[in-house]
């Protein structure tokens, strides 16, 4: 029992359901390759690598990208080829590709 100068302990609160709020596909995909970077010596650094490429070439296979985030979507691209290495099969080919339409998005945003 407890003493009269004590006070009672307080109930737990109901919370009510917090809403979620998902996040708009363009910005989940271009911040996967930081959400889920490693350091080149962890077992899950290549894992990471490529599922970084796969999230941005989903992005930017979406039509009617704004100009800025398509110029970032190809330059991570390109980063995320070199993280994985230009002796992979196909990324040579993918990261000049990518940073060949990078610097025509940059132009197209600094003429526009």
């Amino acid at each position: 029992m407890l003493a009269d100068n004590e006070e009672r302990p307080l109930k737990r609160q109901k919370l009510e359901e917090a809403k979620v709020n998902s996040l708009p596909q363009d910005i989940l995909l271009l911040s996967l390759p930081h959400i889920l970077a490693h350091p080149p010596t962890h077992r899950n650094h290549t894992r990471s690598v490529y599922m970084s490429i796969l999230a941005l070439r989903r992005y930017l296979s979406t039509p009617n990208l704004d100009q800025n985030l398509e110029c970032r979507a190809w330059t991570e691209l390109a980063e995320a080829g070199f993280r994985l290495g230009l002796e992979t099969p196909g990324i040579e080919n993918e990261v000049e590709r990518a940073i060949t339409k990078a610097v025509s998005a940059l132009i197209f945003t600094i003429i526009i």
